[in-house]
């Protein structure tokens, strides 16, 4: 895992990827793609999410943010539930998490520290801001989405994980993570995909005692 922050820290040093590229926004990056400064990318998302960002389906959230549209397009790889792919000796792989949107992933990368086998995850999209009543029938969504993500939910609690990441930096203490790291600190912790599963649906219990 140490290995894996200073490769990055080097690529930064040599200014091979931007110092943000973890939380850079839409704007910047597309500022970076278009211009001499950038020059490879590849996109991945589910297949099912991919009528998203390609306009079928109106769902980008920026009528409800009130931003532009930066516009639409197809990623390059389309994922479906249970593929896998191998970068090198890490391999990653993709379970069905629907609930924020019908094709959200949870990324389970498994891993080698130093001899030991560790599992670090990620679930693509915990945040309940699409599962209130008006958002779902304004947007013909299936009636029964907040029943679909518990069972995900439910189905993710199967899963044995030693590292929790989270989509948002803030979501998992990301940034805390990565300095522990850098200060060799041990960061893995069995009970907390746990813990954020149970916080996460928690949550969902309040917002359907709301509706």
């Amino acid at each position: 895992m140490k290995d894996m922050v200073e490769y990055y820290k080097k690529l930064v040093d040599n200014q091979l990827v931007p110092p943000d590229f973890l939380t850079i926004d839409t704007k910047s990056w597309e500022e970076l793609m278009s211009t001499d400064r950038g020059f490879i990318t590849n996109d991945y998302i589910s297949r099912i999410d991919n009528d998203i960002v390609n306009g079928t389906l109106d769902l980008s959230w920026c009528k409800e943010l009130g931003v532009e549209n930066p516009g639409n397009f197809d990623c390059d790889v389309l994922i479906d539930d249970g593929d896998e792919f191998t970068f090198g000796t890490t391999k990653i792989r993709f379970k069905s998490a629907p609930g924020h949107t019908l094709g959200t992933l949870a990324i389970f990368a498994h891993l080698c520290e130093n001899g030991e086998k560790i599992v670090a995850a990620m679930h693509g999209g915990a945040g309940l801001n699409t599962l209130n009543d008006e958002y779902i029938a304004a947007n013909g969504l299936p009636s029964n989405l907040r029943e679909i993500f518990r069972k995900s939910l439910h189905d993710l609690s199967t899963e044995r994980v030693d590292l929790v990441l989270g989509n948002h930096p803030q979501q998992n203490d990301t940034a805390g993570k990565l300095q522990k790291v850098l200060s060799g600190e041990k960061i893995t912790d069995r009970g907390e995909w746990q813990t954020f599963l149970k916080n996460t649906e928690l949550s969902l219990d309040r917002l359907e005692a709301r509706s």
